[in-house]
């Protein structure tokens, strides 16, 4: 009874990653359930194999013990999925990446991008393997003043093996943290800027105003602000000033996609676009007022009310309004399980690329919950990284 009780729980949570998820504790739950998958499907696997082994001796299976050899099984099968996806599609996605941007530099290693030895990890931060020695030193800097307090950055400058020799100035990455652009701060994810660092890439992780505080187009202002503040100290931190790109995830993608596509300042040489938001009239129209993530009343603190009363702000605030004649080059990748921001988001911003001639890629992880890179050793922060680390390099 005791094995029945876990193989059930082990199966009921596999499966909330298909249900419907009205709480954010069940959002929270997916994460778990799909990005340390690989891990938790051990539990349910022991239990179905140690009740076969002893059947052996049993004369065959019977009553509550083959329910529990079943559901044990199942639960494990469920659990390996997003793994089992990921390594199924990894091949494609890079072939994808080699026509759309081209190969990587010659004796630069593009090879699988999960790495057995990051699972046993569990997921936890990078995993093993891969993941830098010792962590990259960054520094706090105040890049501009708005509402009476300092709006800070966390820069980290590159470091390891393949960072640029000190006479040559290294490409950099602008970060934009998500938090339905009322919560998170520059810290979210800090493990990926140091993973970026370690590649010889310098990154700026700023924060920005928060809504209902400040509204759009404050969180635009404070992104632009940031973005010319590093370019004005690019030379004294070893910086080339023309080959930054800008990434962003969920309301960061937003607010890094307007950047993208509208700074004035020179464009980017690419956006990296993780589970954003592309239209927010479209976001309004499908999201309900008590889903997960309150998403109607999150876009009415953002935007000042409904698009029925402020069409122009909500307009003005889309990704997919903002694309030039000539967009940089962007890669989307985006959960097809995402219940906070739907995958449409992407995938009607990839058309819109598509038709405007762009370098564009768009991947899209089946198993993928929103937040799918919060575990980066898991399997779907291991093809976003492998991903990213990939586009850089070529863009």
């Amino acid at each position: 009874m005791v094995s029945l009780f876990l193989a059930l729980i082990s199966f009921a949570v596999a499966c909330v990653v298909y249900l419907p998820q009205p709480w954010l504790w069940m959002w929270k739950l997916s994460i778990l359930a799909v990005d340390l998958g690989h891990g938790l499907a051990l539990i349910p696997l022991t239990i179905g194999l140690r009740l076969i082994w002893r059947l052996r001796g049993d004369g065959g299976p019977i009553g509550t013990r083959t329910w529990t050899i079943v559901i044990s099984l199942a639960a494990a099968v469920i659990f390996a999925l997003p793994l089992i996806s990921d390594l199924l599609h990894q091949a494609r996605w890079r072939d994808e990446m080699n026509h759309v941007f081209g190969p990587v530099r010659e004796g630069l290693a593009d090879g699988g991008w999960i790495e057995p030895s990051a699972l046993l990890g569990l997921g936890l931060g990078l995993g093993l393997g891969r993941e830098p020695k010792t962590e990259a030193p960054f520094r706090t800097v105040a890049y501009a003043r708005n509402g009476g307090s300092d709006l800070n950055l966390d820069f980290y400058p590159p470091t390891g093996p393949t960072a640029p020799a000190p006479w040559v100035l290294a490409p950099w990455v602008l970060v934009v943290h998500g938090g339905s652009w009322a919560g998170g701060d520059r810290a979210q994810l800090s493990f990926f800027n140091r993973h970026l660092a370690a590649r010889g890439i310098g990154v700026a992780a700023i924060d920005y105003r928060l809504a209902p505080g400040a509204r759009w187009p404050a969180q635009k202002i404070d992104a632009t602000a940031a973005l010319e503040f590093v370019r004005g100290q690019a030379a004294a931190w070893g910086l080339d000033a023309k080959r930054w790109a800008v990434m962003g995830r969920s309301a960061g993608a937003q607010i890094a996609g307007q950047l993208a596509y509208l700074t004035s300042v020179g464009p980017p040489k690419g956006l990296v676009s993780l589970y954003g938001p592309t239209d927010l009239v479209f976001g309004y129209e499908v999201g309900e007022e008590d889903d997960a993530l309150g998403s109607r009343k999150t876009l009415r603190d953002f935007l000042g009310g409904t698009p029925y009363q402020t069409m122009a702000v909500y307009l003005s605030a889309g990704v997919l309004g903002a694309l030039p004649a000539h967009p940089c080059p962007t890669l989307l990748i985006h959960g097809a399980r995402d219940t906070l921001v739907w995958h449409k988001h992407s995938e009607r911003l990839f058309e819109r690329l598509k038709m405007a001639g762009a370098r564009a890629q768009y991947i899209r992880l089946e198993y993928g919950p929103h937040g799918f890179d919060f575990f980066g050793g898991g399997p779907d922060g291991q093809v976003a990284r492998g991903a990213i680390d990939g586009f850089l390099e070529r863009v």
